[in-house]
């Protein structure tokens, strides 16, 4: 047997057991190579988008268990008396039943959050990158913005209403 066939089943070997496992160290001990293998094959590209279709596998493998848990459940024992169990309870996992409803209809399941105060009357498309990342690291958005403010005051911009100060708001230090 040629280095390039034993290469080439050795490489066989180790995404079959990745789709399996989706761990890199378990694959390698189940195909029995070092990891240096693996990463030095991922240069040919061939071989990675193999690996890439095999991480795909693997992921699906770990949906269809979380699928199993969530809706099919599993037996739990329950009443134990003397080291015997009475009997047996199905059990779910509401858990991965939402991250399943997530990741179907995210549109539908995602996280939703409520703006209100003063960042409900903010224009984000109309703000530059720094005053977003300015206001994400806690300045206040009137300090931030009121620069941009007095530059669109009187402009017909449609970004010119990027902060509507309320009453009593007009001076911003």
């Amino acid at each position: 047997m040629t280095d390039g066939v034993r290469s080439h089943l050795k490489k066989r070997a180790f995404l079959a057991a990745y789709r399996e496992l989706g761990n890199v160290r378990l694959a390698c001990q189940a195909a029995q190579i070092g990891r240096s293998s693996h990463y030095r094959w991922q240069a040919e590209p061939d071989y990675a988008e193999e690996f890439e279709q095999a991480k795909e596998d693997a992921v699906d493998v770990l949906e269809a268990e979380a699928r199993r848990r969530a809706v099919d459940g599993w037996e739990e024992p329950v009443g134990w008396y003397k080291g015997q169990a009475g009997g047996t309870v199905r059990r779910y996992s509401d858990v991965l039943l939402i991250f399943l409803l997530k990741g179907a209809a995210p549109d539908k399941y995602r996280d939703r959050v409520e703006v209100g105060g003063v960042l409900a009357k903010l224009n984000f498309d109309a703000m530059t990158d720094e005053q977003l990342s300015r206001i994400s690291q806690g300045e206040h958005p009137y300090a931030v913005l009121a620069p941009s403010r007095d530059r669109f005051e009187g402009s017909k911009a449609p970004d010119a209403e990027i902060l509507v100060l309320p009453p009593g708001h007009e001076e911003v230090a």
